[in-house]
């Protein structure tokens, strides 16, 4: 027989023939067999150390030393196949295997590469499997793992079972969870998450509890990374210090769905206990409804007796949950920083009860439409609230004020407005939301002939003074009439500013273009 070999199709396999046209096995990297079908061969397989595939009930184990047919359950295939999970070893899920009822326990850094979400690990339907720690499990992961293009399904059980899909055991730093769809979890998806691991593009749905439970973040290069997730179940994403601090992780580009709890919790669980320098960029963050505050929690949740500090909020946005965006409850928070628009939420864009201690913090989002109240934090040290765009409008021209006539200012020079809360053709500030605004004032009088004599300034709500400035005209000089105030409106208030002045003639009120003489401000605050 001669060592030319030629592959040949025939009916969709491909089949190794020798110079003599003899049939010959034929290698590839997913194994060795006589023939293969086209649609086994995948680019992801190379280097494979097998291909699992199913034929019926029999599970074919295709390894370095041919086809290994299986009729006991897909788990103890592969152990007996390859004599175990060998460090390093890298598994080719070919098929979608159902019906397991244990766990599937790796203890060494091995890869599992499926061929999308049509092939993986469906377990049965109330199968319970317990580990030394007696939380139900699908997988158990002693090491350094890569799960990707594949799909596990936790099977149906009760809804109260503390589990995991995947736990993460101590030592299992710098897993890879890529294009995985985890669905019908018995508690966490992707639980116990340690330093250096990445959860990427994956999909989890109807988890019971955390959709990526993070509870050694890492820092410097080597931090837990969520990105391109799409997580609706429990509490999407849990930093947790149980078991000692969270630095570092960066959640980013993520579509995060809380049912009946938090989209994202921050549990520093006692006050030795930190979580820190965690970012969330990009994120969309939700519950399923924010009409009804019993059936959807908060948007983002910080709690516990520790400390929550360098956290970041930013792009994305923050909205539609059962009741408030960002809830703050018993942590020290410092140095939170929240830019991602916060709106439509059940009860408050951003609220921190009494027992949390907010500092050195800045908000400076869109936030609005929250009905309880925009910002409602009881204990601020150091806490910048800049989160509603100003309006700012300007004197456009000269305007006339005849004596002893309340004159309304035409402040119809607009220099910013972002939110078109402001109509200049009525020189009107109209209150988009129910909050507190701050406002201010000024009319500068071109001179004061006659002097003395008194003039004032009077900033109204809906027809009536809410603030209010007297000065008196010493000299025949310009001089100014100013008032500010910080005050609740309802939405749909009308603000306007009058002048009075009684110099026994008309005075100009000067104007200029950079709204540096009279001008008007309005921003809201909370």
């Amino acid at each position: 027989m001669s060592d030319n070999l030629r592959i040949v199709n025939r009916d969709g396999k491909l089949v190794g023939l020798d110079s003599d046209g003899n049939e010959v096995p034929v290698e590839f990297a997913e194994g060795k067999a006589e023939s293969f079908d086209i649609g086994d061969l995948h680019t992801d397989d190379r280097g494979a150390d097998a291909v699992v595939k199913r034929d019926g009930d029999t599970t074919i184990v295709n390894g370095p030393d041919g086809p290994v047919a299986s009729n006991t359950d897909t788990i103890t295939a592969i152990e007996d196949a390859l004599g175990g999970f060998t460090s390093g070893s890298k598994f080719i899920i070919a098929d979608y295997f159902s019906g397991l009822d244990r766990v599937l326990k790796i203890e060494q850094p091995v890869t599992f590469q499926g061929r999308g979400w049509h092939t993986g690990f469906e377990w049965a339907d109330g199968a319970i499997d317990l580990s030394d720690d007696d939380h139900r499990q699908n997988f158990f992961i002693n090491e350094q793992v890569t799960f990707r293009d594949l799909m596990y399904d936790g099977g149906d059980h009760d809804a109260t079972t503390d589990g995991y899909g995947i736990l993460c055991r101590s030592g299992s730093e710098h897993s890879i969870f890529d294009n995985v769809y985890a669905t019908n979890v018995p508690g966490d998806a992707f639980g116990a998450i340690r330093r250096g691991t990445k959860v990427v593009n994956c999909r989890a749905e109807t988890f019971t509890e955390d959709g990526v439970e993070i509870i050694d973040s890492g820092n410097n290069g080597d931090q837990v990374i969520v990105a391109n997730c799409y997580l609706k179940g429990g509490w999407p994403i849990h930093l947790f210090t149980g078991v000692g601090e969270s630095r570092g992780a960066i959640i980013s580009n993520c579509h995060l769905i809380g049912v009946n709890s938090p989209a994202v919790g921050l549990h520093a669980d006692d006050a030795d206990h930190l979580i820190e320098d965690i970012s969330f960029s990009g994120n969309h963050i939700h519950n399923t409804d924010a009409s009804n505050s019993t059936n959807s929690g908060h948007g983002v949740l910080i709690s516990g007796n520790g400390t929550v500090k360098d956290i970041s909020f930013s792009g994305g946005g923050i909205y539609k949950n059962g009741e408030s965006g960002v809830h703050m409850r018993d942590a020290t928070v410092e140095n939170i920083s929240i830019t991602s628009p916060t709106h439509d939420n059940g009860t408050y864009g951003i609220r921190a009860e009494p027992s949390a201690t907010v500092r050195d913090s800045r908000i400076s989002a869109p936030i609005h439409d929250n009905p309880n109240g925009n910002v409602a934090i009881d204990t601020r040290n150091g806490v910048y609230v800049n989160g509603y765009a100003p309006t700012k409008a300007r004197l456009g021209s000269t305007q006339t004020v005849s004596d002893k006539t309340v004159t309304q200012v035409n402040y119809n020079g607009v220099i910013t407005d972002a939110e078109s809360n402001y109509d200049p053709s009525a020189s009107e500030y109209i209150a988009p939301t129910d909050g507190r605004y701050e406002l201010s004032a000024t009319a500068v009088f071109a001179s004061a002939p006659n002097a003395p004599f008194e003039a004032r300034l009077n900033i109204q709500r809906n027809g009536n003074n809410i603030a209010w400035d007297y000065t008196h005209a010493a000299i025949d000089s310009i001089f100014t009439a100013d008032a500010s105030t910080t005050v609740p409106l309802s939405k749909g208030d009308i603000v306007t500013v009058n002048v009075y002045q009684q110099s026994g003639t008309s005075i100009d009120l000067t104007a200029n273009s950079d709204g540096q003489f009279t001008r008007f401000h309005a921003k809201q605050v909370d």
